[in-house]
């Protein structure tokens, strides 16, 4: 991405109302109704995985909140599509927001699997978050790339602290079924009597 310049856009059709960019993307712009055609037209893949997701969600009867991807994809689709065919500033509006409505509903997902508030607060402290997000990237749109590392850095670390507790519970219950099989009189080893403490210990740290 670069900033934008006049030239590139002084044919397009939509500035004048939409406002210029103020950023570009690898394909540069052209005069006529489809400012950028390759960039455009790759957001139909958008599309095409809202409707795969929503064909296997519903071939696998899931009615969780993972069918919240499908609009979402759809969203970016055409966000980002609206954006690369008219290169004008609503458009990037559109099109970083509907990336940062991925990133918050990612962000979700994890909150409530990490069970700190109930589903229903924590929809409403991430939309609340989402929409001062959407409203600094209007007002300051320099900062489009550092809101959108801030959501993807809270999520990581979310993630990385399920992944410590999920590791916790898991070894836990390990030892739990460890010490069971140990002192199960169906134990291999209590079977034939191997059931000295030395070997508990050394079973213990298996």
């Amino acid at each position: 991405m670069s900033q934008i310049s006049d030239l590139s856009s002084a044919c397009n059709p939509y500035s004048q109302n939409l406002g210029k960019p103020t950023i570009q993307f690898a394909e540069d712009n052209i005069c006529g109704y489809i400012a950028q055609p390759a960039n455009t037209w790759s957001n139909l893949a958008y599309l095409i995985l809202a409707l795969k997701i929503a064909q296997e969600l519903r071939q696998a009867n899931n009615k969780t909140l993972l069918w919240g991807f499908v609009p979402i994809f759809i969203f970016m689709g055409l966000a980002s599509g609206f954006y690369h065919a008219t290169a004008t500033f609503v458009g990037q509006f559109f099109d970083f927001g509907s990336i940062y409505l991925f990133a918050a509903f990612i962000l979700f997902l994890s909150l409530v699997k990490l069970k700190i508030w109930s589903p229903r607060i924590t929809l409403i402290l991430i939309s609340l978050i989402t929409l001062s997000l959407f409203i600094l990237l209007w007002f300051v749109p320099v900062l489009r790339i550092w809101l959108f590392a801030t959501e993807i850095i809270v999520f990581l670390i979310v993630e990385y602290r399920i992944h410590k507790i999920e590791k916790l519970q898991s070894k836990t219950k390990f030892k739990e079924d460890k010490n069971i099989s140990t002192h199960s009189p169906n134990n291999l080893f209590n079977l034939f009597g191997f059931n000295s403490p030395p070997l508990a210990a050394f079973l213990s740290l298996c």
